[in-house]
């Protein structure tokens, strides 16, 4: 025991601060609604039902079965957040004790923006693709002796998230060219074996996922009405790097384009495998981000960081004729790795003190209010559903409608029914027809609706106001005004 705590004492040290740092920013997390969405539909709905569900979220449904056995037993919330935490630890782990990086790179990557915090405080898929790319460079090595492992981690990583298809392709695509066509003739029957097995999972994986996003594209609104809109690759570039980053100031942001275009123009030339892959890689998200869906948060931003992460890993396992030439490379990729990281390490330090002081989301303390103040099986109405939903997984026995569909609601589904609206006087109507006693019925307003409409709603409902959250969250629109309704 002591002489392994001798010989890993640095990696020790390392994954026991950055456990801590990481724990902390777990525990003073709020859960928003993008992380309630994915609970509740895990806890509501039958597995067979997630699986079909999946077409209106755009996402694999893997993140929804991992934290659907916890979800559906009753656990509480903040085990998504814990998961999420352990995914991470395990992911630190392995680049720590696998990686080809020296340690001081090795440190800026666990405590950029993504490591820290974006990806183990905020719970969703993007936890997973981390480790599924740290299980791609770990086989990468030895794919050609191991193709299925190769392979799975392949898979593992398209059931992540659609902006990996892109990797999880070219990663295909180029495996199976050189392995089944190239060089197939050449191999034993052991290894052709092992290739067939390694194409029918490929196979198998990509055919799961494309039944279960099968008509996403039409399926989900918001998706639907970005298509229609092309954003200008400039504006998404930049986009993508001040996420990344965590700064705004044109200067630096076109800056940082310009080098980094530089070091794939020079790397095309020793690593032009490595570098095509990742190249088609980032083009396939920018496509994304341009036609198909514009919303370029930091942890879709992050992605691209973890990317580049990827292919300085891979390219050092390259063999290469000239080994000065390839020192120099490898210097300034290193170089280049600092410098972002080293700016992503302090949007990570900085996100953690903002989560610290500030609610993330008003939701948790609006529930608290709730289930403090608020007699069960009450039943709530919202201005808009989907920012409400953010409170449902911290209350206890109450009830949400939906005016539009006139039924209750935990998920959202992002159809039709999400963006159409109803007039003040339809809302009355509807809350008339549908509920005679008004005694437990409460309206929720999240800042999402004019002063002018809230106005006039109040005055036909006689309502009162009996909370109001006290402090601006990090997401400005989940901050809550809840209303006693009265007859109307």
């Amino acid at each position: 025991m002591k002489e392994f705590i001798k010989k890993n004492k640095f990696n020790i040290c390392v994954m026991f601060i950055y456990a801590i740092v990481t724990l902390i920013a777990v525990i003073f997390h709020e859960n928003w609604r993008d992380e309630a969405q994915s609970w509740l539909i895990a806890r509501d709905l039958s597995f067979i039902d997630i699986f079909k569900q999946m077409k209106y979220e755009g996402h694999p449904c893997l993140w929804h079965y991992i934290i659907a056995p916890f979800a559906k037993l009753g656990f509480p919330y903040i085990t998504q957040n814990i998961i999420s935490w352990i995914i991470m630890n395990i992911t630190a782990f392995l680049l720590l004790k696998k990686s080809p990086f020296d340690n001081f790179i090795k440190i800026l990557i666990l405590f950029s923006s993504p490591f820290i915090y974006f990806y183990s405080a905020i719970s969703r898929s993007y936890c997973l693709i981390p480790l599924a790319i740290v299980l791609i460079a770990i086989t990468y090595k030895n794919r050609k002796e191991k193709p299925i492992q190769y392979v799975l981690s392949i898979t593992f990583l398209a059931h992540t998230h659609i902006l990996m298809l892109g990797l999880v392709g070219i990663l295909y695509l180029f495996f199976f060219f050189e392995e089944l066509i190239l060089k197939f003739r050449n191999k034993t029957k052991k290894e052709k074996k092992l290739l067939v097995i390694s194409l029918i999972i490929a196979i198998l994986g990509l055919a799961l996922l494309f039944i279960q996003l099968f008509n996403s594209l039409n399926s989900n609104v918001y998706v639907n009405a970005s298509i229609e809109t092309k954003q200008d690759i400039y504006v998404i570039i930049l986009s993508i790097i001040s996420n990344i980053l965590g700064r705004t100031n044109l200067i630096l942001l076109t800056f940082v384009m310009i080098i980094t275009i530089y070091v794939f123009i020079i790397n095309f030339i020793m690593h032009f495998k490595t570098t095509l892959i990742t190249f088609l890689a980032v083009l396939y998200q920018l496509f994304v981000f341009i036609f198909i869906y514009s919303d370029v948060a930091p942890q879709k931003a992050c992605t691209i960081l973890i990317l580049l992460i990827f292919w300085s890993w891979i390219q050092k396992y390259e063999k290469v004729e000239n080994i000065e030439k390839l020192k120099k490379l490898n210097n300034i990729i290193d170089i280049y790795l600092v410098i972002i990281l080293s700016f992503t390490c302090l949007t990570g330090i900085k996100s953690i003190i903002t989560e610290i002081k500030y609610n993330y989301s008003c939701a948790k303390q609006t529930a608290n209010f709730i289930n403090n103040n608020i007699s069960d099986k009450s039943i709530f109405i919202a201005s808009k559903i989907q920012f409400t939903s953010a409170i449902i997984p911290y209350t206890n026995n109450m009830y949400f409608w939906n005016p539009k569909s006139n039924d209750y609601y935990t998920f959202v589904t992002w159809n039709n029914d999400i963006i159409s609206s109803y007039s003040i006087n339809e809302l009355e109507e509807k809350i008339n027809n549908n509920f005679v006693n008004k005694d437990n019925i409460y309206f929720i307003y999240s800042y999402n609706w004019s002063e002018d409409l809230l106005e006039y709603f109040l005055n036909i409902t006689n309502a009162t106001e009996i909370f109001r959250s006290e402090v601006n969250p990090i997401r400005t629109d989940e901050k809550y005004i809840i209303y006693k309704l009265y007859d109307i």
